[in-house]
């Protein structure tokens, strides 16, 4: 019934994923009141819909509503990438550095989303650097030799990116990004086109339903 918050929740989360952004606000504004199960978690898909609708101060107040629980790491993430949105990257930088994190793959994110906002106002010189200092303290970590890998790309040190793709390969060798990234690399930039053509080979056989892939 229309009186049951999490019922309401459910229709507004499927609004949302047709991309009826009004409908969905519409519901889950009426869940909110309602007392749901996981308020925060409602606040934070109405921070995604004003987003998607472009309203990004809107957005950004109930992002800042959300003061504890699990979605409070990802909402200050959020903040902080609507004001580099803004053009407030300086800001947005040290917002992000003054957020707590209570695990490593919680720091390994905010490396990344400082990288990515770097990568999006294209200093590319920069975003690299963040990931270079991010892997001294976490080596072995998977999504963040990717991106370094794409952001060697973007400042022409093509032997990290050769060097991190084939680390990241061997520690997950079903990765079919790393294959398919290395071997375009080297196909596009490079004249070593047997071996591109065996990546490629390699990342197709792994994932041959994959669009980013296939293309």
């Amino acid at each position: 019934s229309s009186d049951n918050p999490d019922m309401v929740v459910t229709v507004g989360l499927l609004s949302m994923q047709v991309q009826d952004f009004e409908g969905a606000e519409n519901y889950l504004t009426q869940a909110l009141k309602l007392n749901p199960k996981d308020p925060n978690a409602v606040r934070f898909s109405l921070g995604q819909i004003s987003e998607e609708r472009k309203q990004y101060d809107k957005a950004n107040d109930w992002y800042k509503s959300i003061t504890e629980g699990e979605q409070y790491f990802q909402a200050q993430i959020k903040i902080a990438s609507l004001m580099a949105r803004q053009n407030k990257l300086t800001d947005a930088r040290e917002y992000l550095r003054n957020v707590k994190t209570d695990s490593a793959a919680q720091k390994v994110q905010i490396v990344m989303a400082q990288a990515g906002m770097l990568r999006e106002a294209k200093a590319y010189k920069d975003s690299f650097d963040t990931l270079d200092a991010g892997l001294k303290e976490y080596p072995d970590n998977l999504d963040l030799l990717y991106d370094r890998a794409m952001a060697a790309e973007k400042v022409d040190r093509l032997e990290v990116l050769e060097e991190d793709l084939r680390k990241l390969i061997k520690l997950k060798p079903d990765h079919a990004h790393a294959y398919n990234a290395l071997g375009y690399t080297l196909a596009d930039r490079t004249n070593r086109y047997d071996e591109a053509h065996e990546l490629i080979k390699k990342a197709l056989e792994i994932a041959p339903e994959d669009p980013f892939i296939v293309d």
